[in-house]
């Protein structure tokens, strides 16, 4: 039976690894689209994010130095916290949490009114409103 299976297994490996170029030819050999970094488990980097911030929120020169400096001090925590195997991962995740918290407050801080609004209706956009 172990036998059976294994020939079965082995079998159905190379139908999918001989059928994958003559299904990749019939579509046209399109590559699969870009996805975001943060979605392939990949990070960007702080100076990234400040970019990405400072277009979408019409940061000021100032108000962008100040948050990459933010977000830089945030990584370099972050990974830390990463890289401390002596907490466990509940505590490591209640740290980081705590952390990006901490880093969410001290971007408002820099912010004006208006760009916090913005920020705040795109973070529910994709995060659905704070619970209560």
């Amino acid at each position: 039976m172990k036998s059976f299976t294994k020939s079965l297994i082995t079998l159905a490996t190379l139908a999918l690894a001989f059928s994958a170029p003559a299904l990749r030819a019939k579509d046209g050999g399109a590559e699969p689209a870009k996805q975001h970094p943060q979605h392939m488990g990949e990070r960007i980097s702080p100076a990234e994010r400040a970019d990405k911030m400072a277009k979408h929120l019409g940061l000021t020169d100032d108000q962008k130095q100040r948050i990459l400096a933010i977000l830089q001090e945030e990584a370099t925590a972050g990974k830390a916290l990463w890289d401390d195997k002596s907490l466990s991962k509940e505590d490591r995740r209640a740290k980081i949490k705590a952390l990006r918290e901490s880093d969410r407050e001290k971007i408002a801080a820099v912010l004006t009114p208006e760009q916090k609004a913005k920020l705040e209706k795109e973070h529910h956009g994709k995060h659905g409103p704070e619970p209560k």
